[in-house]
């Protein structure tokens, strides 16, 4: 499956678009992404996951990403 993250630049005020290809585990609690050269760029522990909420912890925390919170937009 594929996303894209959206990211603000608050001190250039510019949004910069990252596609990702993702897989998510069999049991539904691991989710990976992959560049567009189907290169791994981070994994999650998928914590919650409902219609409006997804929230996800690092799964590899020595990587410098962080953990993150996903709200479905109101125009989906």
């Amino acid at each position: 499956m594929t996303c894209i993250k959206n990211i603000y630049d608050a001190l250039s005020d510019r949004d910069t678009a990252i596609y990702r290809t993702y897989v998510i585990s069999n049991d539904k609690t691991l989710v990976t992404l992959y560049d567009e050269r189907k290169i791994y760029t981070e994994q999650y522990l998928i914590k919650k996951l409902n219609t409006k909420e997804m929230k996800w912890e690092n799964a590899s925390p020595n990587d410098g990403n962080e953990n993150k919170r996903l709200v479905r937009s109101n125009d989906q």
